[in-house]
């Protein structure tokens, strides 16, 4: 049995970065998705300086069939943080657009 994937069903990179959280937040939201992703080069990213940058980035993969809704999970989490600060109902503490809860108090969000 022959361990080794088709050529045409190589994994396709659908995200890397040099920043491991991004990486691990990108891999978690299309694991959340419900898309077999994978995380390569984990262990390179503290690497950088050390080894070259372009050897040194975590890598996010997908199948070749997963690659359109995977975009479309990215684009989603890139659009999260975008838009305007709210301020939160109970504190008044201003938080970023892509927070979901009150950094300072710990309430939700209720737009």
């Amino acid at each position: 049995m022959d361990r080794n994937p088709p050529l045409d069903r190589k994994p396709v990179v659908i995200f890397s970065s040099l920043n491991l959280a991004e990486a691990h937040l990108v891999h978690q939201a299309l694991r959340q998705a419900r898309l077999k992703a994978t995380l390569r080069n984990a262990l390179r990213a503290p690497l950088m300086g050390e080894i070259p940058a372009d050897d040194a980035r975590a890598e996010v993969t997908v199948a070749p069939e997963d690659e359109a809704a995977a975009q479309a999970v990215i684009a989603a989490l890139e659009a999260q943080g975008q838009g305007d600060e709210w301020a939160c109902r109970d504190c008044g503490e201003a938080n970023p657009a892509s927070f979901e809860i009150c950094w300072q108090c710990g309430r939700a969000h209720v737009p």
